[in-house]
């Protein structure tokens, strides 16, 4: 996470968009970069990325569903051996963005930044973005924090037998309203 400072200030910033704006044209994303990204990253004990094999002939949603239980499972597997995990998800997505030249923004510096991104992702993975499905980090977890964000449920309250017939229940409708 962050430091207390970094977050004071881009929840000041933040609560107004022109102000955002001007702070990261000021001062940059560098400290909140280095405390999310480049710190993290240097106490993991290696980065991954998850490629499909195999999906010739596969429909579109069918795939996806199929990978997805993948990630999961070796999501589940890595922390069932004590290993925590961080996806890497937005470097996938601007690179995305970047290799086909999509509009994610009205800002040009931006949009080139995607692009030079695409061009340093196929560089050093050697593989096209779309041809990967997940990119993360993992290693060791840091020791417990004494203020938890979120609870994690163990493994036996997860697992569900499918009724007879295979049918799953329905799933409850919610509603949320603010105010």
């Amino acid at each position: 996470g962050l430091d207390r400072m970094t977050l004071r200030i881009m929840r000041w910033a933040m609560a107004h968009w022109p102000r955002m704006h001007g702070m990261n044209r000021v001062s940059g994303t560098w400290t909140a970069a280095a405390q999310l990204d480049l710190r993290p990253a240097l106490g993991s004990a290696a980065f991954f990325t998850l490629a499909p094999a195999g999906l010739d002939g596969e429909d579109r949603v069918a795939r996806a569903l199929r990978l997805g239980g993948a990630v999961q499972r070796f999501w589940l597997t890595a922390t069932r051996l004590g290993l925590a995990m961080q996806p890497g998800l937005a470097t996938l997505i601007f690179s995305h963005y970047g290799a086909h030249g999509l509009p994610f923004t009205t800002d040009p510096a931006l949009q080139a930044k995607a692009r030079k991104l695409a061009t340093r992702f196929q560089a050093v993975l050697g593989r096209h973005p779309d041809s990967l499905v997940f990119l993360g980090r993992i290693g060791q977890p840091r020791p417990a924090l004494p203020k938890v964000r979120s609870v994690r449920r163990d493994m036996a309250d997860l697992e569900h037998s499918a009724p007879p017939g295979g049918a799953l229940p329905a799933m409850a409708e919610t509603s949320s309203q603010s105010g």
